[in-house]
């Protein structure tokens, strides 16, 4: 039989900042203009063993509307969110919220919109192109 424990939100924040926090140590930030709009670039956070886990993109415009105002998304791996998801036994929105809140405190960085995608490293080569 499976135990179950109950945490507070507060542990469980000091737990994904821990997990994160080594994950990330000696990691680095790779910078990648868009081809397009030189004011719009990538920032591409990848870990010591060479993972993408995140990704801000800082976009300065946007050719379909003409109110559009800079706004910045982040990009969190799926793999992670799976991860959190499972083995915390949380829901997957709930995983990217406390994820994408552990990104903005220690990188402090603003973001309008958060998303999972499965392709990371495949959005950095797409950009570098």
């Amino acid at each position: 039989m499976k135990k179950q424990y109950i945490i507070t939100r507060e542990q469980l924040d000091r737990m994904v900042a821990n997990y994160l926090n080594d994950k990330m140590k000696g990691g680095r930030v790779k910078t990648v203009r868009n081809q397009y709009s030189k004011n719009s670039m990538l920032n591409a956070f990848i870990t010591p063993d060479n993972k993408v886990l995140f990704i801000l993109f800082e976009w300065a415009e946007s050719w379909d509307d003409d109110d559009f105002k800079p706004h910045n998304e982040l990009q969190i791996d799926a793999e992670l969110v799976n991860m959190l998801s499972k083995y915390v036994g949380i829901r997957k929105h709930k995983a990217m919220d406390i994820i994408s809140d552990w990104f903005q405190e220690t990188y402090d960085f603003d973001f309008d919109d958060v998303d999972v995608s499965d392709s990371l490293r495949n959005t950095i080569s797409g950009w570098e192109k």
